[in-house]
């Protein structure tokens, strides 16, 4: 990856640098790079094809204008925020010193109120972008699981009972609009208990709002049994109200939508890549997922 690196950081006229990889992700590869006394940090996308990344850039500007707390892209020599170099598609960002968002009543409060922000940021007209986590993916997934290379029986009847659960509540007509759609612990950057910025938007949708809520829940509100703290869902709801008000079929549909989040994930573990290629660390993520839906309540 060094020659690589090499190659995208001539975009930016920087030839003498020394990398640090940085937290492993899914589906990007994150280097800090130090060069000349700034430290910046390139992002790899591996996977997210350079239409979709245009249209994340687009948010950007949006988001820039209501001065959400954000990691931005810096621009190239020829203006760019996109750059090709190798196989995949790259980005600079300004590098924001901090660590993973610590599980405290403080940081949901606060990633709450920005996600909220978010939230409340008005669609301009045109502006299109579907949620890859979708329903239809998980009927199409759901489809392939017979004959996939790696069978995950108890995975797989999990699945298929939280799509019949769930089919008939993630279409309701709740409000939408934008959404991060990813928003976990490391996709936030703390200093002590200050958030100071959300990084990783690849997974930006038009979408239920309620989505991002959920998510929020999923990556925040777990306790140490790997089960829903109730607790630190009413944190994180009360943060989030601070900024948008819930409406009473969001509050309903809620537990719905948390348990719909999880096997959004999980679909997007198993497509990318489990079913196809043993992987113990998804593996785990996807066991985990399913014993969150399992502790979510739902009203009779």
């Amino acid at each position: 990856m060094n020659q690589n690196l090499t190659t995208i950081l001539a975009h930016f006229g920087i030839k003498e640098f020394t990398s640090t990889p940085l937290a492993l992700g899914f589906a990007n590869e994150n280097f800090r790079i130090d060069s000349n006394g700034k430290t910046t940090m390139i992002r790899i996308c591996k996977q997210q094809p350079v239409a979709s990344i245009e249209k994340e850039m687009e948010l950007m500007e949006i988001i820039r204008q209501h001065g959400l707390k954000v990691a931005y892209p810096i621009p190239n020599n020829a203006g760019s925020d996109i750059f090709q170099s190798g196989e995949f598609p790259a980005l600079m960002y300004d590098f924001i010193e901090g660590h993973d968002a610590p599980l405290n009543s403080e940081s949901r409060k606060q990633i709450a109120q920005e996600v909220a922000k978010l939230n409340s940021i008005e669609v301009p007209d045109g502006f299109v972008k579907p949620n890859n986590l979708n329903f239809q993916n998980c009927i199409e997934l759901e489809a392939k699981l017979d004959a996939a290379p790696h069978q995950f029986p108890e995975v797989f009847a999990h699945f298929r009972s939280e799509m019949k659960l769930l089919e008939k509540h993630v279409h309701l007509d709740l409000p939408r609009g934008f959404v991060h759609g990813d928003v976990f612990p490391n996709n936030t950057i703390f200093q002590g208990n200050e958030l100071k910025a959300i990084v990783d938007f690849e997974e930006f949708a038009i979408e239920t709002l309620l989505f991002d809520l959920a998510m929020m829940v999923v990556g925040f509100c777990i306790n140490d049994e790997g089960r829903l703290d109730q607790n630190a869902v009413k944190e994180l709801v009360l943060g989030y109200e601070s900024i948008r008000q819930l409406s009473t079929s969001e509050k309903e549909a809620l537990p719905y939508f948390i348990r719909w989040a999880a096997l959004a994930m999980i679909s997007w573990h198993l497509e990318f890549d489990l079913i196809y290629v043993l992987n113990a660390r998804q593996e785990n993520r996807v066991n985990e997922l399913m014993r969150i839906a399992q502790s979510v309540e739902l009203q009779p």
